[in-house]
């Protein structure tokens, strides 16, 4: 999957011509498909500029993204900043070297978040706690978003869909490395999922609250970040993505996930069927995010960020599947 191309030089003239904004210290981030760039425009204010991909982001796509981002206002989250014609977005051609994107990706410049990024921190049960309540409130606040036309997004990474994604990319599945697991079973589960959470509630959902994505300021402040993956979706998805990338990023330790339920569940109450997939959601969510990443090492496509996450959602598959589920249903869930 081709990426949008920019460089430092080009977002400059970009920033200075849609903003009237001066930029310096800039910094290319690390990104799974679009160009993100942190830089101090005019004073010393912060900000993200994002070249989003079209070839996995529509017009409308992002446009029902923004309008999340603006109803979670409360939070901290990162806000959009309007250009100099008030759009919030601005079309800029020749990023991206695929037919199938026009050639063309969206520009977005975001407030800049302060604070460090989780990824391997060790936290007190407090933090985890304070994680738990901040994922569902927001939940609860995205629930009460209109669908719109997002809800035809067809999507790789969309939970209900995820049988589909690994039946096509199977192939790239590294069963040498994870020789316990059976991809067709796997397959197989997944596929049930829409029947056995048919009735349960649907919204919007981040997608995607793993540790890259939550940022600790100096003041224990919590933020959430990268709306790339929103999707409408049954609730309970964010609630186990974000308990297996907790795990993931604390050695599969089971006393931090059981703090991010206890915290959650406070607000939000899932029922019995909801938490009885949770274990097998957050299996299938690692499986499908080694399948992929595994495809683009082998299409010679994968960046540091890629390579460094299959290799950590390996250990962690081998870690998830000697606890068990029987064992995480009851000291994380409480079952």
């Amino acid at each position: 999957m081709p990426r949008p191309e920019v460089t430092k030089e080009e977002l400059a003239e970009d920033v200075l011509n849609l903003y009237t904004m001066k930029v310096s210290d800039v910094k290319e981030q690390l990104s799974y498909d679009d160009a993100m760039f942190l830089f101090t425009g005019n004073g010393s204010e912060r900000y993200i500029a994002k070249y989003y991909n079209t070839c996995l982001m529509s017009k409308e796509v992002l446009t029902k993204i923004l309008e999340v981002l603006a109803h979670l206002k409360r939070f901290k989250v990162p806000r959009p900043v309007p250009c100099s014609d008030g759009a919030l977005m601005t079309e800029i051609p020749g990023c991206i070297t695929s037919e199938g994107c026009k050639g063309r990706s969206f520009l977005v410049l975001f407030t800049y978040i302060d604070g460090d990024l989780l990824c391997f921190q060790k936290k007190p049960d407090k933090f985890w706690r304070k994680l738990g309540v901040l994922l569902a409130e927001i939940n609860v606040s995205m629930s009460r978003v209109e669908v719109g036309g997002i809800y035809d997004r067809d999507f790789a990474w969309d939970p209900l869909i995820l049988h589909r994604t690994l039946s096509e990319e199977k192939s790239h599945f590294p069963s040498h490395l994870l020789p316990d697991v059976d991809i067709e079973t796997v397959i197989n589960t997944s596929l049930g999922f829409n029947d056995i959470l048919q009735d349960c509630p649907k919204q919007f959902i981040h997608g995607d609250v793993n540790e890259y994505n939550i940022i600790v300021g100096k003041d224990g402040e919590i933020g959430i970040i990268d709306f790339n993956d929103l999707i409408y979706c049954y609730r309970v998805f964010d609630v186990a993505h974000c308990i297996g990338y907790m795990m993931e990023a604390q050695k599969c330790d089971i006393h931090v996930a059981r703090q991010i339920f206890e915290g959650c569940s406070s607000i939000l109450s899932l029922s019995r069927r909801e938490l009885g997939l949770v274990y097998y959601i957050i299996l299938c969510r690692f499986i499908l995010s080694v399948t992929c990443g595994n495809k683009s090492i082998n299409t010679g496509s994968a960046n540091q960020y890629v390579t460094q996450c299959v290799h950590n959602n390996v250990q962690f598959i081998k870690d998830f599947l000697a606890l068990g589920k029987e064992k995480f249903d009851r000291l994380v869930l409480g079952l």
